[in-house]
C-alpha cells in the first residue's frame, strides 16, 4: 500500500499516491504517472502485473479535483471506475469550499488525505516530524475558502478525521505518518483553534 512519485503540476515536488488491494477492488488514490518514460513504464508494468493477478476492478479516487494527475491515464488503461468507492473504503467529505474528500481504509487502519492535512516535512524550510495543517495560502483563493480555513470548518473537518481509528495517515504532500494517526489528528484538531484566515 502506498507509492511516491513526481508530479510536474505541483511545483515539481514529490507528491504521494496510494495503491491498495481491497477484497472487491484495486484502489488508487490520487494516482501519479511519472513524467520520466522509464519510471512510467516501470509503474505500468507493476500495475499491469497486479491487476492481472487480482482480476478485480480498478477504482480511481481523488482527494481533490486538482489531484487527478494520472487518474485519466489509469482509468483509460484498465477500464477503471472513476470515483467509485468500493466496499472496504469509506469516503469522508471535509465540507470545504473546494470539495476535498479523505478516504478511510479500515482493513489497513489507514486514512488517505489530500491537501488539508500534510506531512510535517511538506513545506520546504519548515521540516518537522508528524502531521501539520496546510498553509493558509492553500485555502486563500476566495473569501469562502479563507472563512472555512480560519473558522469552524477546518476544526470540524479535523475533528471528523480524528474520529477514524487509524494508525497510518497517508499524505499527498510530505511524508506519511505510519503510526499514531488518530492521536496526531486529534492534536491537529485541538490546535486548529489557533489558526487564522489567510
Amino acid at each position: 500500500m502506498g507509492a511516491r512519485g513526481d508530479a510536474d503540476d505541483w511545483l515539481d515536488r514529490e507528491v504521494g499516491s496510494v495503491y491498495c488491494e481491497l477484497p472487491a477492488a484495486v484502489v488508487l488514490v490520487d494516482p501519479v504517472v511519472p513524467a520520466d518514460a522509464g519510471e512510467a513504464e516501470r509503474l505500468w508494468r507493476a500495475l499491469d502485473r497486479d491487476v492481472e493477478r487480482l482480476q478485480r476492478p480498478v477504482c480511481v479516487l481523488t482527494t481533490v479535483h486538482w489531484h487527478r494527475r494520472g487518474a485519466d491515464a489509469v482509468i483509460a488503461r484498465y477500464g477503471g471506475l472513476d470515483g467509485v468507492v468500493p466496499d472496504g473504503a469509506d469516503a469522508i467529505a471535509l465540507g470545504d469550499p473546494i470539495g476535498e474528500t479523505a478516504y478511510a481504509l479500515p482493513q489497513f487502519r489507514a486514512l488517505a488525505v489530500g491537501d488539508v492535512v500534510i506531512g510535517g516535512d511538506a513545506i520546504e524550510g519548515e521540516r518537522s516530524h508528524g502531521l501539520r495543517i496546510c498553509p493558509p495560502g492553500w485555502y486563500g483563493a476566495t473569501a469562502a475558502e479563507r472563512a472555512w480555513y480560519g473558522g469552524i470548518g477546518l476544526r470540524s473537518a479535523l475533528r471528523r478525521l480524528a474520529q477514524e481509528p487509524c494508525e497510518r495517515v497517508l499524505t499527498t504532500h510530505g511524508a506519511p505518518l505510519l503510526s499514531g494517526g488518530s492521536a496526531a489528528l486529534r492534536a491537529l484538531a485541538a490546535s486548529a483553534g489557533d489558526r487564522r484566515s489567510a
